[in-house]
C-alpha cells in the first residue's frame, strides 16, 4: 500500500530523485494536510526574519505602514489563494505586524499600542490604516477559484475537480462532505453560497440557466414568485432551454452560453478587491472620518499617519498618558490653563495658535 514497485528503476529512466511526502512544490506544500498549522511555519518564518533588518532602521510611523502593507501584507498571499489559513497563524501574523507598526526598532522595549487593531486593519476610506484583515482577504483569494470553475469554458484543473467530485447545477461542484484528505477543496466549496449571491445571470442559449431555481427574471427565483405554479410543475429541475423545448419556443433564445456576471464590478468580472470589500466586517463604519483630507492631500505620509493618530484621538498627550497610568500634571505645558488633550493642543491652545501665527517668532 502506497509503494510504488521499482521506484529506484523508474527513477534512474526519468533523470529524477527520489523523495519523500510531505515535500514542497512551486512554493507549495505537497502531501501535507491542508489544515495543519506546520504548513504555514515557513510563511511565518519570512515574516520574521524581515524584521530583523527593519528593526535596524529608524523608520517613522509612516514607513512601518508602508513596509507593512507593501511587504508584509503579501507574503501570506501566495499561500492563501489555496489553502485556508489557520487561526492561530492569524494571530501570529497580527502580532508581527501590530509589534512592528507600534515598536518599531525598540526591540524588548514596551511602547503604546495607540489604536486598537481591529480600527487598524480596516480600509482608509472607514478610518484605518488600510492594513490587511487576514481572514478576509484570505476568503476572497479563495472565492476567485469558485469564480474561474463557473466562468472558465476549459481547463484541464476544472475537469479534474468535476470528475473527482461532480456537478450540481452548470456552475459549480457538489458540496463536499466526505473525510479530511479532501478538505482542500471542500474548504474552497464551502464558501459557495457567499459568492451565489453576488451574482448575476446573462441569459444565453438557456442551456446552463435552471429555469425555476436560478434568478434570471426579478430579484428571486420564480419557484418563490410563483410557489403554487412549482409545486404542480412537473419539470422542476429543467434548464430553461429545455422548458422552452417543451414549449417550441427555443427559437426565442440565442446561441450564445449563458454567463455569470459579477454584481459588485461593472464589467460583470469577479475581483478580490471587490469581495475583499465585501467580507471585511472588521468594524463598523465610522459616522465621519476625514479620510480623503488626510489621505488624498500632497502631504507626506508621515505626516498623514500623524494626522490620522490626532484624528482618532491616539496622540500621546498628557491625558492619554494618564489614562495609561502615568502619574502626570494634566495642565499643558505651553499654555499652563487647560487639561493637555488632543483637542485643546492641537485646536485650542492660545499658545500654540500664536506660534503658527508667527507672533511670536
Amino acid at each position: 500500500m502506497n509503494e510504488v514497485p521499482e521506484i529506484s528503476t523508474l527513477a534512474n529512466i526519468l533523470g529524477g530523485k527520489i523523495g519523500e511526502l510531505p515535500t514542497t512544490y512551486l512554493g507549495m506544500p505537497l502531501g501535507a494536510k491542508c489544515k495543519s498549522k506546520n504548513i504555514w511555519n515557513s510563511v511565518v518564518e519570512r515574516c520574521e526574519n524581515k524584521l530583523v533588518n527593519w528593526r535596524s532602521q529608524y523608520l517613522s510611523l509612516g514607513g512601518r505602514v508602508t513596509l507593512i502593507n507593501s511587504v508584509l501584507d503579501a507574503m501570506p498571499t501566495y499561500m492563501m489563494s489555496l489553502f485556508l489559513i489557520h487561526g492561530k497563524i492569524i494571530k501570529k501574523l497580527d502580532a508581527i505586524r501590530r509589534n512592528f507598526l507600534w515598536q518599531g526598532n525598540g526591540e524588548g522595549e514596551k511602547k503604546h499600542h495607540l489604536v486598537k487593531w481591529e480600527a487598524v486593519i480596516t480600509t482608509k476610506k472607514e478610518g484605518g490604516l488600510g492594513i490587511k484583515n487576514l481572514k478576509a482577504q484570505n476568503k476572497s483569494l479563495l472565492l476567485k477559484w469558485l469564480w474561474r470553475l463557473a466562468a472558465d469554458e476549459q481547463g484541464l484543473w476544472k475537469e479534474i475537480i468535476i470528475a473527482r467530485y461532480g456537478r450540481e447545477g452548470p456552475w459549480t461542484t457538489q458540496e463536499v462532505k466526505t473525510p479530511y484528505e479532501r478538505g482542500l477543496w471542500r474548504t474552497i466549496r464551502n464558501q459557495w453560497q457567499k459568492m451565489w449571491g453576488n451574482f448575476v445571470i446573462k441569459l444565453g442559449n438557456g442551456r446552463k440557466t435552471m429555469f425555476w431555481n436560478d434568478v434570471w427574471v426579478g430579484q428571486t427565483p420564480l419557484r418563490q414568485q410563483f410557489p403554487n405554479i412549482y409545486n404542480l410543475n412537473q419539470q422542476k429541475l429543467a434548464t430553461i432551454l429545455e422548458f422552452y423545448n417543451t414549449l417550441e419556443q427555443a427559437k426565442s433564445l440565442n446561441f450564445e452560453e449563458d454567463k455569470l456576471l459579477w454584481k459588485l464590478d461593472k464589467d460583470g468580472k469577479f475581483r478580490v478587491k471587490a469581495a475583499y470589500k465585501l467580507l471585511d466586517i472588521s468594524i463598523e463604519t465610522k459616522e465621519w472620518c476625514p479620510w480623503k483630507m488626510i489621505w488624498k492631500g500632497t502631504i507626506p505620509h508621515k505626516v498623514a499617519c500623524f494626522t490620522w493618530l490626532v484624528a482618532n484621538q491616539a496622540v500621546l498627550t498628557q491625558d492619554n498618558l494618564m489614562k495609561r497610568g502615568r502619574q502626570l500634571c494634566s495642565r499643558c505645558f505651553f499654555c499652563e490653563a487647560e487639561i493637555e488633550t488632543v483637542n485643546h493642543l492641537f485646536l485650542h491652545c492660545k499658545v500654540i495658535e500664536n506660534y503658527g501665527n508667527g507672533s511670536l517668532i
